[in-house]
């Protein structure tokens, strides 16, 4: 199943806001820095240059510290990518593992070209298509439900990443 769909079908025009893949940065962090619960991530291969910076390092380790019951998710299409290239999410990850847990898309899954950031089921960062200059960013319980069902669906096919735990089991 491929996770590509766009989560506003149904929703009113202002419950997102379309931005610049330039202010994308500061969306996510602004989403992130607001997770009370819950954080999933899909990307296909998580090579926004955001992921990888200190700052949502920082603001990821501090989430996923405030609380025995915050998680986090990332689902990702290339983790030979995401190892390589997002020292600082694989660190987290193996620091963390109880609380971040990283999953590679099923092999027959269809690659999507969207990359999206739902935050505790309700806020919801969206790039329908990678490469393209928009971005849509907003807060919307139903549309954020949405995506993280099609999340939900995919992450239970998938398994963990060996490379990311800190036993390599």
């Amino acid at each position: 199943m491929a996770l590509q769909q766009t989560p506003t079908t149904g929703t009113r025009s202002s419950d997102y806001r379309e931005i610049r893949r330039s202010e994308a940065d500061d969306a996510v962090f602004s989403l992130i820095e607001r997770a009370r619960r819950s954080i999933a991530l899909y990307a296909p291969r998580l090579d926004l240059p955001f992921f990888n910076r200190a700052r949502t390092a920082q603001s990821l380790a501090r989430f996923v510290a405030a609380g025995r019951q915050n998680r986090i998710r990332i689902l990702l299409g290339d983790e030979q990518w995401f190892i390589r290239h997002n020292p600082r999410l694989v660190a987290l990850a193996r620091r963390y593992s109880s609380f971040v847990e990283v999953r590679r898309t099923a092999e027959d899954a269809t690659p999507a070209s969207e990359c999206f950031v739902v935050v505790d089921g309700s806020a919801l960062f969206h790039q329908p298509t990678l490469g393209e200059p928009t971005c849509l960013v907003g807060e919307n319980a139903r549309a954020a439900g949405a995506v993280l069902r099609r999340f939900d669906e995919q992450w239970q096919a998938c398994e963990p990443l060996a490379e990311i735990s800190v036993l390599g089991l």
